[in-house]
């Protein structure tokens, strides 16, 4: 068990069953569905909720 400071952002990821972490370097950042829909939507897309249903191809 640790701890880390909470002013910034971390990174954490998991390879071969190893979870490991660092924190985000000064150019990186979170990208989230919510995120990338705000962006889509400043650069002039139209984001819309998906259908709740789900048509099946098979």
């Amino acid at each position: 068990m640790g701890s880390m400071p909470l002013d910034r952002g971390y990174l954490v990821y998991r390879k071969n069953g190893l979870v490991s972490l660092r924190p985000l370097l000064d150019d990186e950042f979170v990208f989230t569905p919510s995120s990338a829909a705000r962006f889509l939507t400043s650069i002039g897309y139209h984001v819309s909720q998906p259908s709740d249903i789900m048509i099946s191809t098979v």
